[in-house]
């Protein structure tokens, strides 16, 4: 083990305590690290330090912002298609809205190389409108796909006998399926990594003219239209499109007396949209006009 970067005791940089999840990156033979942290826990705080060879960093940058609630979590900064995009878990930004109180959000933002200066643009934008995801992290996969990875939260354990990888133990949360990052139409998307899809693909595959079905070791990928109005149930969750927005309906799939945000919905996506949607056991996962906006729901 080696210590690389000591505690921050100057509170106008960062906070000893709450100070986490680094990520690193090289770029232009150059390593930078981004870090969370707070101020006095009023605003959270985004750090950034640099290095040349990996191993010896030195303090540049930070951006403190009321956007970034009152404690930062899981910072991550990547490009795609030549624009930065700022990835990030505030603590607290939430609180008071119908969302939980820390929620992942995606935002475009302007990154100097030589100062690392960081410079937020527009607004910013929920990763998931299911309230149970958390904490994403991204990297570049085989292929060279930006992919994100995220924590699925579950407010109750799950018996053992629910789940064969639990070796015998209660086990509580899971995995979300792997979303590509993709700018369109100057807007972030995060649709189903294409492996999921080929993974499906092998599976039983039906067509009834309305849906599209792949089904594989118990889990389902459905392809359908959707216009305002209309409904449908999967595996008892109810989707909807109610003043152009999608909706979820999941409290028949929650135990009694569980009040876990049982209804989500998306922001308006107009008239008629393009679902795909993957339920296994204990997750559903609806991704609205190709990532456009996603909902992600433990099940039970």
């Amino acid at each position: 083990k080696k210590l690389i970067i000591p505690p921050i005791f100057d509170k106008e940089i960062g906070d000893s305590c709450d100070c986490r999840d680094p990520k690193v990156w090289l770029e232009d033979g150059r390593y930078y690290m981004c870090l969370a942290s707070t101020h006095e826990k009023k605003n959270g705080v985004l750090l950034i330090f640099t290095s040349v060879d990996g191993e010896n960093w030195k303090y540049a940058n930070r951006l403190e912002s009321s956007d970034f609630g009152c404690i930062l979590e899981c910072p991550d900064i990547f490009t795609v298609d030549g624009e930065k995009i700022l990835m990030c878990s505030p603590i607290g930004k939430f609180a008071g809205t119908m969302f939980p109180e820390s929620q992942p959000t995606l935002r475009k933002i302007v990154f100097d190389k030589r100062t690392c200066e960081v410079v937020l643009v527009g607004e910013d934008k929920l990763l998931d409108y299911g309230m149970d995801l958390y904490a994403p992290t991204s990297n570049v996969d085989e292929q060279g796909i930006r992919t994100i990875m995220s924590w699925v939260r579950m407010p109750i354990p799950q018996k053992p006998e629910c789940n064969e990888a639990s070796n015998g133990r209660e086990w509580n949360g899971m995995m979300a399926s792997p979303r590509v990052v993709l700018l369109f139409d100057d807007d972030i998307y995060t649709p189903l990594h294409p492996a999921i899809k080929g993974y499906f693909s092998e599976g039983k595959y039906s067509d009834d003219g309305k849906i599209e079905k792949w089904e594989r070791d118990g889990a389902l990928r459905i392809i359908t239209n959707m216009f305002d109005g209309e409904e449908m149930e999967i595996e008892g969750v109810r989707i909807s499109m109610e003043s152009e927005s999608i909706c979820l309906d999941r409290s028949k799939r929650l135990p009694d007396g569980v009040e876990w945000h049982k209804y989500s919905h998306t922001p308006e996506v107009g008239e008629t949209c393009t679902l795909e949607i993957v339920i296994e056991k204990n997750l559903i996962e609806v991704f609205v006009n190709d990532g456009q906006f996603v909902i992600s729901n433990v099940l039970y």
